[in-house]
């Protein structure tokens, strides 16, 4: 529309300048100084503008061969640059950089003012930028309001949960460590994070943990007909089977190594009969060897 208003503006200007009875000369005149100006926009690359002036020539006659030629070459090379800025903001559309795509149009509209696909463009452009500000100051004003209500703090049995569901047992022993008090419901999670435990350290062959595990379940919530109860009754019994084997394995060779392993094995199982007098063998040894050494 600008570019339309222009030429409209120069015909007209054109007219003016140039009355009824003026002379042949002065037409030349206006026409050579139109040609002059038109040459320098085209220098300056403002193509559509230059097209307008060269178009202002037409009226005042049959146009020469050099307005012909200009207005042709400008027609061509505007008609190539809109094609060019067409493609390669359909490109940067595509692509997601919309910035660039309306960067392109706007050169576009520069070179043919009304292109109606890039107005279009363009105003969708805009709408879709207003929408994005408008969410951001939403999301702003949200962020605000947030920040100004108080945070909840949580409690130890909500980060117990958090715990549990993450299956980080450790962590939950030490925050009730930490914590010192322990309720009903936090009672039955740290239980549970006991067993998990056991389990984990009687499948690695850790049984000593394993049993220590059971006994604090069994401490922090005892339940009647509890399971555990027979699971750390076998712990036990194989405790001190092992300790009584390697206490007997002992005797011969470090003394008090055997007495401290069959004192073990006593202390898993009173009823490990087999330990008990092997222990008591064990003790009377050494008590004998120790008045041999008090002799001497």
């Amino acid at each position: 529309m600008r570019v339309r208003a222009l030429f409209l503006a120069l015909v007209l200007g054109a007219a003016a300048a140039v009355p009824l009875n003026a002379t042949a000369d002065a037409r030349d005149d206006f026409v050579a100084a139109q040609k002059e100006r038109a040459r320098k926009l085209r220098e300056q690359d403002q193509l559509a503008y230059a097209l307008a002036v060269w178009r202002t020539v037409l009226p005042l006659g049959a146009p020469d061969a050099e307005t012909r030629t200009a207005v042709a070459e400008l027609e061509r090379t505007i008609t190539a640059r809109v094609k060019s800025l067409e493609s390669r903001a359909r490109q940067a559309y595509n692509s997601g950089r919309s910035n660039d795509g309306d960067t392109y149009l706007l050169k576009l509209l520069a070179l043919q003012p009304g292109h109606p696909g890039a107005l279009k463009r363009l105003r969708r452009s805009h709408s879709v930028f207003a929408q994005r500000q408008q969410q951001e100051k939403s999301e702003a004003e949200y962020r605000t309001v947030v920040r100004k209500e108080p945070v909840k703090k949580a409690t130890t049995l909500d980060q117990l949960l958090a715990l549990e569901q993450r299956g980080e047992y450790s962590a939950m022993l030490a925050l009730a460590d930490k914590s010192g008090s322990t309720d009903a419901a936090s009672a039955r999670l740290l239980r549970g994070a006991h067993t998990a435990l056991a389990d984990e350290a009687e499948r690695r062959g850790d049984l000593d943990k394993a049993l220590e595990h059971m006994d604090s379940a069994m401490l922090l919530q005892p339940v009647s007909d509890d399971p555990l109860l027979t699971r750390s009754a076998e712990l036990r019994a194989q405790l001190s089977a092992s300790w009584y084997r390697k206490g007997t394995q002992l005797i011969q060779s470090d003394l008090p190594g055997a007495i401290a392993a069959l004192e073990k094995a006593v202390a898993y199982n009173p009823y490990n009969n087999n330990a008990r007098r092997k222990l008591d063998q064990a003790q009377t040894l050494q008590r004998n060897l120790d008045r041999i050494e008090s002799r001497r």
